[in-house]
């Protein structure tokens, strides 16, 4: 019996452990590509022939339009932003002598559609890439005197590009010492090959910025500060979302209509092509795909010219199809990255045989196969096999790209993210092989840094916030009515509760050390904290430093697991509302009592807090809060000649009461911390202990 327990519990520390691990992979993963694509921005991608601002500069003295509304020499440069965003701007209201004109020559080639240099997909980008400029003009410019004349450009050496390299990287941030870099390497090119005016540029050469040394140097300052937890932005997922859902909803029924000229041009010997003596319009009238002013596919038509017989035109389908599937592709990873919460080891070489659906039971469901790989290397592992429940809808679209992806084709296949314009059979498929959707998304869609371990920080930073907006693409994406719905999916899909686990644990960590810390060391009040308090007593070694964040991600994880979600707020200095409860119109705490919350699970309004709820965690640092509110709502009681209605007076009394009960245990639980004669918590104000593996006590 007693191995038997040694062995349950050697394997549960080794599952929590493995949370752990697979927690710092993903950030350890994700901080090395968004270090990548950012450093992506001072790679040169183009070269041009000649420089068309010169010429436009030439023939319009600069007024020429640089967007719908703005022109080249406006003050300020007002450029189209994301779809229902606010429009972007770029002001020119330097105080440097020459600093406008300079900006503005600057800030021509951060424009997508100019730009030399790699990361520019958005006006978005162009603006906060422009602000790089004030770098230009404190640490290069004015700390050294110049301005941005002629004479004062010509002083600009690439010693004092160095001192003021050195000068940002010992007193700024490292966004602003790699902002600082990466401008300057844009004005050299730009000087170097003569696309700027001759006036605004400086005589240094490439190879005294762009150094080895000092590109390591950036690249691991940006390393240690990187933000790694950064879900996709509400812009950014309308523009993921549009992209998926038009080539996984409009375009799969209209490349259907094509499958039968498809099949006749495949039945005839030459197979892929026609070859014909005159053009046959009705043929490429039937292969012709327009949806919503974006052609998505037509044939390729090559004509052959012949001296001694009648010219040919060859006919092809194979590439332009090839390319609509890919498309197809890349819509498929991002649904199934958003709704499994799988990582890219687990969904590189998923299958269409990896899907299953329980027609046996009459519920129709479907299921996802995937193998899951430890963090650790290791040559004789050879994975767990999960199943995660997958939303008809994403399983639907997988099945009808596999059927239009074989179309034509004599052998068929099966992966999903294989590329279409390949006829090499695989026998497996890599993480690294989705990288090329992952380059075909972030050509084709205006957001930054695309990568799939944003996908799955996306969905559970949805669910912990919860907003409106978000939770009616949750319920498009996984056909549920309501959140509960969300939460019993999730209980269901080990992926995603090991991602929201993660998401939860890394967005609460610093509020739930922060609350256990004081409560193990100083002193707190309300029911929840007692219960935290209690357990530590019981379990002391689960809040050691070493093991608090296990337990933490451990507690998370079972909560998700029993479909419950956990809320940790802020509410005030030294408070927090702490709950995993699930409230209905009976238990509403009073931040939200008399809410109408249709249909949706109710939650605390930090913003609304009262000290006398039940959810309250009040620590140390609300000291002062508490006795400036007492002496402020006791002035109100006490004032002479105030005409107070009844219900008022009751409220501000019971106010003033849960205030004083506050203090009170404040400085009970402070003297206990000093005092062995200290008495733990009434046994009538027990209310059970805050396990770490259950969900319903706090």
């Amino acid at each position: 019996m007693n191995s038997s327990n040694s062995s349950t519990k050697d394997g549960d520390q080794d599952y929590k452990r493995s949370l752990i691990e697979e927690f710092e992979s993903d950030v350890t993963e994700e901080a090395t590509a968004g270090l990548e694509q950012m450093l992506l921005a001072t790679q040169q991608v183009h070269r041009p022939n000649f420089s068309e601002l010169i010429l436009k500069l030439e023939s319009s003295d600069g007024w020429f339009p640089v967007s719908d509304v703005s022109c080249y020499r406006d003050s300020v440069w007002r450029l189209d932003g994301p779809l229902h965003s606010t429009r972007i701007s770029i002001p020119f209201d330097s105080q440097v002598y020459g600093g406008n004109e300079l900006k503005r020559a600057l800030s021509y080639y951060m424009l997508p559609e100019n730009s030399l240099m790699g990361g520019v997909k958005s006006n978005r980008t162009s603006m906060v890439y422009s602000q790089d400029f004030g770098l230009v003009e404190k640490y290069l410019l004015v700390d050294n005197n110049l301005d941005a004349s002629p004479n004062g450009l010509r002083l600009v050496s690439s010693r004092l590009v160095d001192q003021a390299l050195d000068k940002i990287r010992d007193q700024d941030t490292a966004s602003n010492y790699f902002g600082f870099y990466k401008i300057m390497k844009l004005w050299v090119l730009l000087s170097d090959q003569h696309l700027i005016p001759e006036h605004l540029r400086i005589d240094i050469p490439l190879d005294k910025v762009d150094v080895l040394e000092r590109r390591k140097e950036i690249a691991d300052s940006i390393k240690a500060t990187l933000s790694t937890w950064v879900a996709f932005s509400e812009e950014d997922l309308g523009h993921l979302m549009e992209y998926a859902l038009f080539w996984l909803e409009k375009v799969p029924p209209e490349l259907k209509k094509i499958v039968p000229a498809i099949n006749k041009l495949n039945s005839n010997s030459t197979r892929r092509r026609k070859v014909i003596t005159n053009r046959d319009e009705a043929l490429e009238k039937s292969f012709c795909v327009v949806i919503d002013g974006k052609k998505v596919m037509e044939l390729n038509c090559a004509k052959q010219v012949h001296k001694k017989r009648a010219d040919q035109f060859r006919y092809t389908w194979k590439a332009n199809y090839a390319a609509a599937l890919d498309q197809m592709r890349s819509a498929l990873l991002i649904l199934f990255a958003l709704v499994t919460g799988a990582r890219a080891s687990e969904l590189a070489p998923l299958s269409i045989t990896d899907i299953s659906n329980d027609k046996a039971d009459g519920s129709g469901n479907y299921w996802l196969r995937i193998v899951r790989w430890k963090t650790a290397d290791d040559p004789t592992y050879n994975g767990e096999i999960e199943y995660l429940p997958l939303p008809r809808f994403a399983a639907e679209c997988a099945i009808t790209y596999h059927d239009l992806g074989n179309v034509g084709r004599s052998s068929k296949r099966h992966w999903l993210f294989q590329s279409n314009r390949s006829d090499n059979t695989k026998t497996s498929l890599t993480p690294q092989m989705l990288s090329g959707i992952i380059q075909q998304l972030t050509e084709d869609l205006p957001v930054e840094r695309i990568h799939l371990h944003r996908f799955r920080k996306t969905i559970a930073e949805i669910l912990i916030n919860q907003d409106e907006r978000n939770l009616d693409l949750i319920r498009a994406l996984f056909g549920h009515k309501t959140f509960k719905m969300t939460m019993q999916y999730i209980a269901r899909n080990p992926a995603m509760v090991r991602a929201v686990a993660a998401s939860i644990e890394h967005s609460y960590t610093s509020e739930l050390h922060d609350v256990i810390t004081q409560i193990k060391y100083g002193a707190y009040s309300g029911l929840v904290a007692q219960r935290i308090n209690q357990q530590i007593q019981e379990k002391p070694a689960d809040f050691e430093v070493g093991q608090l964040k296990i337990s933490l991600l451990d507690f998370v994880s079972n909560l998700l697991v029993g479909g419950e979600p956990l809320f940790i707020r802020r509410t005030a200095v030294g408070t927090y509302c702490v709950t995993a409860e699930q409230f209905d119109l009976n238990n509403l705490p009073p931040c939200i009592q008399g809410r109408d919350f249709g249909g949706e699970i109710p939650r605390p309004d930090p913003t609304n807090c009262h000290y006398e709820c039940r959810k309250i965690v009040v620590l140390e640092k609300a000291r002062d809060s508490l006795e400036g509110n007492i002496k402020f709502y006791q002035r109100i009681l006490d004032k002479t000649g105030a005409n107070l209605p009844d219900r008022t007076r009751r409220d501000i009394e019971a106010k003033v009461a849960s205030y004083h009960e506050h203090l009170k245990n404040l400085n009970a639980t402070s003297l206990g911390r000093h005092n062995t004669d200290f008495v733990e918590v009434s046994a009538q104000q027990k209310v059970g202990p805050l396990r770490l593996v259950t969900t319903r006590e706090i």
